[in-house]
């Protein structure tokens, strides 16, 4: 008998403690999140299939060490779930999660507390480019490997793998996403609740992601902002292939402006 399990490519930072919410209030018992030791930087297939061979009662499964990895196997349907964030948003949120952090573990999360945001995000433009510098694509294309800046091939790549998924979507289009996923994942799953009750996020947070941008940019200075910029040209562009995506998918949504408003309204009762 085949097996259908999700699995939730976590990338850190990309509202994935929500998805996780998600997964964990439809399947309690049979979902389960996993990280593996420094001493693997990513989940392999002969992992993946001994955990699912161990817990057979597993239906979902999260990891900040899926990577993008494409698993298949005869025995199993696999729906893969990713989101993706701007990536100058998403370094804003590094940082703030790093200095919440009572104890510091490396440098990078003492640079957080020790730096503004400029200074910090001038600290890893200096010595942690792997961090900085299209980040995304590089955890998609080559599993979070880096040893060279992310180019063509790898935003292909990592455009490819994403655009197969069966739930994708971005924080900007977080709840259009989740509404195009439930139209579509109906027919394998039509218990599915994708309503949610956002986790881990910041009060002070601006709801607005140019506002967000702006103060950012007034942090750190043109200068540090435009370089930024200049080394995340492929993430955005792959930002931008996922909400074209999820537009695209909307439009064959039939009363898809009326299922939104729902959704919304169901997700505003949780809070």
């Amino acid at each position: 008998m085949t097996r259908r399990i999700f699995l939730h490519h976590h990338i850190f930072k990309n509202a994935g403690s929500t998805i996780d919410w998600i997964l964990e209030r439809n399947f309690q018992k049979d979902f389960t999140s996993i990280e593996i030791d420094n001493s693997s930087w990513r989940i392999t297939e002969s992992m993946i299939f001994n955990l699912l061979h161990q817990k057979q009662n597993l239906i979902a499964v999260s990891s900040h060490h899926l990577n993008g990895q494409i698993f298949e196997y005869e025995a199993y349907v696999f729906f893969d779930i990713v989101f993706i964030r701007h990536p100058i948003d998403r370094l804003r949120s590094i940082y703030d999660y790093y200095r919440k952090l009572p104890h510091p573990t490396n440098e990078v999360e003492s640079a957080s507390h020790n730096f503004g945001l400029g200074d910090f995000l001038k600290f890893l433009l200096e010595f942690h480019p792997h961090q900085i510098n299209d980040a995304q694509v590089n955890i998609l294309a080559n599993q979070g490997k880096y040893y060279r800046p992310p180019g063509e091939s790898d935003l292909e790549l990592a455009r490819s793998k994403i655009l197969k998924m069966a739930l994708l979507g971005s924080l900007e289009m977080f709840d259009e996403s989740l509404v195009v996923g439930r139209y579509f994942l109906h027919p394998a799953w039509n218990k599915l609740d994708l309503t949610y009750k956002p986790q881990n996020v910041a009060a002070n947070k601006k709801s607005n992601l140019q506002d967000r941008l702006s103060e950012i940019k007034a942090l750190c200075g043109e200068q540090v902002y435009d370089q930024l910029l200049r080394m995340n040209q492929l993430d955005l562009r792959l930002l931008e292939a996922v909400n074209l995506e999820v537009q695209r998918r909307a439009k064959l949504v039939p009363d898809f402006n009326q299922k939104l408003d729902d959704f919304k309204t169901n997700c505003l009762a949780l809070i």
